[in-house]
C-alpha cells in the first residue's frame, strides 16, 4: 500500500480544517487532479468513483468538482489526500509493465451473463476464448466478487483421484493424499455443501480431457454448486455433443460462449489502451492497433505494442508512426 493511501481517512462532517495539512499541499493535489482528469478525459462523476474505489472512501462527483474549483465547502484535506493517494496508486499503474485495472470488455459482460445463469440454475456454463481475451483476467475478477473454488488444470490432473486430491486440497489445504477417490468425493461434496455451494471455475479443460469434466460434473450435481468450464474449442464443441456416455454432462450445459481474437470489438481494444494513453491519442492509432491486435494476442498485444513504443521513444504519448514501429517491433515480419 502505498504511503499516501495508508494515511487516508474518512472525510468528516465539520467545517474545514485547512491546518490538517499544509495549503501547498492541498493546491497542488488540486492541480495534479486536474491535470490527470484533462488527460484522462473523466467526467467529474467518474474520477470520484475511481478515488473512491482506490481509497475506501466515498466521494460524490458534486464533491470532487466543488474541490477542483476550490468551492469545496467541508473538509479539503480530506479529499486533498484521498485525491494524493489515487494519484499515487495510477502514476505506479500507469508505468510501463504495470497491471492494468480490470475494464468490463463486451467478452468480459459476455462471460459474466454466462455465469450469472449458470449460478442461478446451479448448472453448467462453457466459456471458451482465444488466447488474449483477457481470460484470465475475468476469471480473477469474477472469483473476487462471489464464494468460489478455482481449478487450474494440468496433464498432472487427468484422474479422478488427482482431480478429488486437487479439490480436497483447495477446499482444506490438507496436501496429504487420499486413498479413495469415491471417499474424497463423498468429503468434498459435504464440504463444499458446508461452504454454502461455491461456483466452481476450471480452467484449462482440455487438459483433463471429458471423463474428468463429467467427474466435477457429478460432484458440482450432489453438492449443487454452479460449474463453469473454461477451455478451447474442443471443450466447447464437446459441451455440444449428444454422445451417450456424457449425456448427463452436455444436457446440465445453459450457457456457451465462444469469443476468438477476430470478435474483439475496437471499443474493447480502445478501452485497453486508454488506461496507457489518453484519448485523443489513441484515437490516432487504434485501427493498426486493432489490426495487430486481431491478428495475433489480443489485449495483450494492445498492452505490449503501447508499452515497446513508450521504451523505445520514451514518452507517454506515442504518435502513430512511433506506434507503427513498435508494431514492427513486437511482430516483426508477421505483420502486414
Amino acid at each position: 500500500m502505498s504511503s499516501a493511501l495508508a494515511e487516508v481517512k474518512s472525510p468528516t462532517t465539520g467545517p474545514t480544517a485547512v491546518g490538517a495539512l499544509d495549503t501547498a499541499f492541498i493546491e497542488e493535489a488540486r492541480r495534479n487532479l486536474q491535470q490527470h482528469k484533462d488527460k484522462r478525459e473523466l467526467s467529474e462523476t467518474d474520477l470520484a468513483a475511481r478515488i473512491s474505489k482506490c481509497t475506501n472512501v466515498q466521494w460524490s462527483g458534486s464533491a470532487v468538482g466543488g474541490f477542483l474549483r476550490s468551492k469545496y465547502g467541508a473538509d479539503e484535506s480530506s479529499l486533498a489526500r484521498c485525491a494524493a493517494a489515487y494519484l499515487e496508486v495510477e502514476d505506479q499503474r500507469l508505468s510501463v509493465g504495470g497491471e492494468l485495472a480490470y475494464v468490463r470488455t463486451t467478452v468480459a459482460r459476455d462471460i459474466e451473463r454466462a455465469v450469472m445463469i449458470a449460478e442461478k440454475l446451479r448448472m453448467i456454463a462453457i466459456i471458451s476464448t482465444s488466447a488474449g481475451c483477457g481470460k484470465s483476467r475475468i476469471i480473477a475478477e469474477l472469483r473476487s466478487q462471489r464464494n468460489s473454488i478455482g481449478i487450474s488444470c494440468s496433464d498432472d490432473l487427468n484422474t479422478r483421484w488427482a482431480l478429488a486430491a486437487e479439490l480436497l486440497y483447495k477446499l482444506t489445504r490438507d496436501d496429504r493424499r487420499g486413498r479413495s477417490s469415491s471417499l474424497a468425493r463423498r468429503r468434498i461434496e459435504e464440504m463444499l455443501i458446508r461452504n454454502g455451494h461455491p461456483t466452481i471455475f476450471v480452467d484449462e479443460a482440455q487438459k483433463i480431457g471429458i471423463a474428468c469434466v463429467d467427474y466435477l460434473r457429478q460432484i458440482a450435481d450432489q453438492s449443487r454448486c454452479p460449474l463453469i468450464i473454461f477451455g478451447n474449442e474442443q471443450v466447447y464443441e464437446q459441451s455440444g455433443g449428444n454422445a451417450a456416455a456424457h449425456a448427463q454432462y452436455s444436457s446440465r450445459v445453459v450457457a456457451r460462449v465462444h469469443i476468438s481474437i477476430a470478435d474483439l470489438k475496437r471499443s474493447d481494444l480502445r478501452l485497453v489502451a486508454q488506461q496507457l494513453c489518453s484519448k485523443t491519442t489513441v484515437d490516432l492509432w487504434i485501427d493498426i492497433v486493432e489490426a495487430a491486435a486481431k491478428q495475433e494476442g489480443g489485449f495483450r498485444t494492445v498492452k505490449a505494442i503501447i508499452e515497446v513504443a513508450k521504451i523505445l521513444f520514451d514518452t507517454v504519448e506515442p504518435t502513430r508512426t512511433q506506434i507503427i514501429h513498435a508494431i514492427q517491433f513486437v511482430k516483426g515480419g508477421a505483420f502486414q
